[in-house]
Parts: structure tokens; sequence; C-alpha cells
């Protein structure tokens, strides 16, 4: 069922149970029963080698959220090194707002299966756009991703 925008009552307006069942439980049920989720999912290799950072393939997420916390969740089937003496670093960035969000993730060390978690708190209700940037930390080296998901899901 959609939203639907709530009548505005007046004073001594006498309120049947059918415009209070859409006005209140439908809309409810619109905001805590839905599943706000985007998914995006890039199959191959990609390659970089850059000190900065730089976008992770050419997937996105767009999510439009009604102010509850978001979790993104960006999954790698592998995540390799080209030389074991550096690391690659994993963000996730908020195009919309131009912004890093949540922590670092540092590899050290080749890995078959990567998740990286990150959880957007109490974001102002919008519509925004987040991927995921990577780097070295010797761009005489690179890193390598194999098969890159990126989930956001609204939490209700």
């Amino acid at each position: 069922m959609p939203w639907t925008t709530p009548r505005t009552w007046t004073t001594s307006q006498l309120v049947t149970a059918n415009e209070l069942n859409t006005d209140v439980r439908d809309n409810q049920n619109y905001l805590y029963d839905r599943k706000n989720l985007a998914e995006a999912y890039q199959s191959g290799t990609i390659s970089m080698n850059n000190e900065t950072y730089v976008k992770a393939g050419t997937i996105d997420v767009t999510l439009t959220t009604i102010g509850k916390p978001v979790l993104l969740i960006a999954e790698l089937g592998a995540l390799r090194r080209t030389s074991t003496m550096h690391r690659v670093v994993l963000q996730w960035y908020n195009d919309t707002t131009s912004q890093n969000v949540g922590s670092e993730f540092y590899c050290e060390f080749d890995a078959k299966t990567t998740t990286v978690l990150t959880a957007v708190e109490t974001p102002t209700p919008g519509t925004y756009r987040w991927f995921v940037r990577w780097r070295v930390t010797d761009s005489s080296s690179g890193g390598e991703i194999e098969n890159l998901r990126l989930r956001a899901i609204e939490l209700m």
C-alpha cells in the first residue's frame, strides 16, 4: 500500500475508522514494513595502483531514506595485492555530500572474501549515492578486486 498524505483535522471533526486506518495505520505499515534496499554488482577484475583514493569499479548505490540508520555493505569476491610489501585501504564514500563514511579498512593480506561494513547512524532524510573508494600505501605496487557487490539497507 502506498504512502498517503494525511489529512488536516479540525476541531470537533468526526473521524471515521476508515480515515484513521488510512492516515495512521496504513502509513505506519508503509514506513515499517517496506524493504528499503539498493544493490549493485560488478563482475570481473578491478585493478588499481594509486596512493590517493579512487572509486573501486564503476558501481554505486543510491538510496532514498526517511532518516533511519543505513547499513552499507561492500562484498569483495577476492582482494589481492600485487606486492606483499604494501596494504590496500578501502573506505565508503558519500558522493552526495562529498564525505568519507566510517573508518578506513586496511588489508595487509590477500583474502578470498572480504566484507566492509559501515553504518550511517542518523542520516538526514533524502537521497544519497554511496560507493567504495580504495588506495594502496605504495604506488609501486597495486591491488585487485574480484567481483564487487555493494548494498545500502535502511534499518527500520
